[in-house]
């Protein structure tokens, strides 16, 4: 099939999945401001996101209106050009909008979470972007999410019944497996911890919503702790933007007297990713919302401890005699549970992490999650 694919090009989610459809045989056509995939390459070509040039001499609100208007069209006229069976756009935000107004069909989105989430925070409201999503999902033919919850508010957007289906991303069960031990003994000299010191990790992106503050409070309550062994938090660089996050971690970390037992990883590629799970003994997920991760695949995959929010996106996958799930927003509770998750018996967390990896083998192969992404494509173009 040939798929114009809209995607953000410089996320390693948008790769995996532009990988899976060109794996799978079909031909891509991938349309946004980044190329995730330069060169020459067999059933793929890359185009640039319409922009607005010729507008920026009018006014400020001109632009806006006009501007929209021109990419609605412009997308309309690579949509001629390609000819695609499918419009698929990952990511719901303008662009899903720019496809609506065009009339591009069929037409599916798939939510990444926070971009459904986010609409639902009273602090991030904007009358006008909302009104785009609801035309876009209402505009849709079918809608994807990796959690119940964000298609069910996929639906309270739209203000009706939607066609929907949950989709799991999945991993790389090749390249997530157990061992790396040299390198993440490598790792661990490079961040200048011991090899007898225990390691936490808190590897989601480095922003508020992600819970990293808390993690940082939980962890300064069981750092001096006599029934705990040495233990240093690892933090991580990932899409850290502009926003004053990480200094407000670090402000915080001082003011808790923890600053010599924090260490920043910087971000890294999908590949180094293993090695950085081998590393930790812990691997906390410790957000407020949130869509389906697949840091919860990687790390169970990875067969490293995992104690995260107990938020219903997660419910439908892992149960708690795999993970330690804690209630988000909770750091007293988080603290209990990182001591008790560090302090686990090692037979007890054999069973656990055998049932984790179970799970994974059984929801999170990527080669499994995408038939039936290739199911319903043909579906919608009836074969």
């Amino acid at each position: 099939m040939r798929i114009l694919l809209l995607a953000p090009g410089v996320s390693i989610h948008s790769r995996r999945f532009l990988h899976m459809l060109l794996d799978a045989g079909h031909t891509v056509t991938l349309v946004d401001a980044t190329d995730p995939k330069p060169g020459v390459q067999r059933a793929y070509q890359y185009i640039p996101y319409p922009g607005i040039f010729g507008l920026q001499k009018l006014g400020l609100r001109t632009i806006n209106r006009l501007g929209e208007r021109w990419k609605a069209f412009q997308l309309r006229r690579i949509w001629k050009r390609v000819e695609p069976d499918v419009v698929h756009v990952h990511w719901v935000d303008s662009r899903a909008d720019h496809c609506a107004c065009a009339g591009l069909h069929p037409l599916v989105l798939t939510c990444w979470g926070s971009d459904i989430n986010n609409l639902f925070n009273p602090a991030q409201n904007d009358d006008q972007y909302r009104r785009r999503i609801v035309r876009a999902l209402a505009a849709s033919d079918h809608v994807i999410a990796d959690s119940p919850e964000v298609l069910e508010r996929c639906e309270l957007l739209a203000g009706k019944k939607l066609t929907t289906s949950l989709f799991y991303l999945g991993i790389n069960l090749n390249q997530f497996k157990p061992g790396n031990l040299r390198g993440s003994q490598l790792l661990r000299a490079r961040l200048d911890i011991s090899s007898a010191s225990r390691v936490i990790l808190s590897p989601r992106a480095l922003r508020p919503l992600m819970g990293h503050h808390y993690v940082l409070e939980a962890f300064s309550r069981i750092a001096n702790s006599p029934d705990v062994p040495h233990t240093v938090l690892v933090l991580k660089r990932y899409l850290a933007y502009a926003n004053g996050y990480e200094e407000r971690l670090k402000l915080q970390a001082r003011k808790l007297g923890l600053e010599n037992r924090i260490r920043w990883l910087e971000a890294s590629d999908n590949e180094e990713m293993p090695v950085e799970y081998t590393m930790a003994d812990v691997v906390v997920n410790y957000p407020e919302q949130d869509g389906f991760p697949v840091t919860l695949f990687e790390a169970a995959a990875c067969r490293r401890p995992v104690v995260t929010s107990d938020l219903r996106a997660y419910q439908p996958v892992f149960g708690e005699d795999a993970l330690w799930t804690v209630p988000p927003a909770n750091p007293g509770r988080l603290a209990e549970t990182l001591k008790a998750c560090l302090r686990e018996e090692p037979t007890a967390q054999a069973t656990r992490l055998e049932r984790a990896f179970q799970i994974v083998s059984e929801c999170g192969d990527q080669r499994r999650c995408f038939a039936p992404v290739a199911k319903l494509y043909g579906n919608l173009i009836g074969l």
